[in-house]
């Protein structure tokens, strides 16, 4: 009895078995920590990116768009991190840079690519690749990736922008359903999701020195993509049911809680590559076995 029982449990618990095996290479390669120093890179390099988003917007002349860019992604974040990091970005966007076209640019790019090697560093040492490239080779890779992001932001802002103002004027010619308006708002959460894996397909193919095959990728970034919109509803529940860590931490509590909810968010983008590495290398032993037999 013990035994088929225990031969049921294997069946069932088959399929979560790559995820197992991710948590164990994770902490072997010593992912936490190394999300611990992406979360820190990520938080000083972000301000950097907005001032470098905000300067690439002016040569448009409309520099409102890179405002909804960021109201967006505040609008995806924790109300606690959005209420921290927000008014930092309201006083980027309200202050003149003259200085951004000219040598500051270059500063800010220097600063917003350390973000891209802290992650860079976690894809390699997951994928147990060798980085063979010179600094200076990875350095502008990084800024390229850098402003590659920030032209894909602002294209992105224009289905942000375009997209409420046409449900806004079908509500003028027609009266629109109540499910017409809960199903928008489902493909919302779905281009959403969408978007952050494809962002992480990206740089999980991209970022190590061999490129990686975009099979081996897809099922990581979708795995990453889901965990970090339940982390951030958790999140949001558990902060707005919760006061003690302004007690703990007092005026310094918002900028905490945001650090903690980027490490919590480097280490699903850890763990998203580890099970793409799993999946990768069960793909392999099972083909390997296919060509014996």
């Amino acid at each position: 009895m013990n035994h088929r029982l225990i031969t049921t449990l294997r069946l069932w618990l088959r399929p979560a078995r790559p995820f197992w095996l991710s948590i164990r290479r994770l902490i072997a390669h010593d992912g936490i920590e190394i999300a611990g120093f992406i979360a820190y890179t990520g938080l000083v390099s972000l301000f950097p990116f907005v001032i470098f988003l905000f300067a690439l917007a002016g040569f448009t002349g409309d520099t409102s768009t890179a405002e909804a860019v960021m109201d967006a992604a505040f609008r995806q974040l924790p109300g606690e991190v959005a209420r921290t990091l927000s008014p930092i970005v309201q006083d980027i966007f309200r202050q003149p840079q003259p200085g951004l076209v000219t040598l500051g640019i270059v500063g800010t790019l220097w600063v917003t690519s350390s973000g891209i090697e802290a992650l860079r560093m976690g894809v390699v040492r997951s994928w147990e690749q060798k980085e063979t490239r010179p600094f200076w080779h990875r350095r502008l890779t990084s800024i390229f990736y850098v402003g590659l992001g920030a032209l894909s932001a602002l294209a992105a802002s224009l289905i942000v922008v375009i997209a409420p103002l046409g449900l806004d004027y079908v509500r003028t010619l027609v009266p629109v359903p109540t499910i017409f308006v809960v199903l928008s708002t489902l493909l919302r959460l779905l281009l959403a999701t969408g978007l952050i894996a494809s962002t992480l397909a990206l740089l999980y193919r991209y970022l190590p020195p061999h490129t990686v095959a975009w099979k081996r990728v897809w099922p990581g970034a979708w795995l990453a993509a889901l965990l970090w919109i339940g982390l951030a509803t958790l999140f949001s529940q558990y902060l707005r049911h919760s006061t003690d860590y302004s007690v703990t931490y007092g005026s310094l509590g918002g900028v905490v809680i945001t650090l903690l909810f980027m490490h919590f968010s480097a280490i699903i983008f850890m763990l998203g590559v580890e099970f793409s590495a799993v999946r990768a290398q069960r793909r392999h032993r099972i083909a390997a076995r296919e060509t014996v037999a």
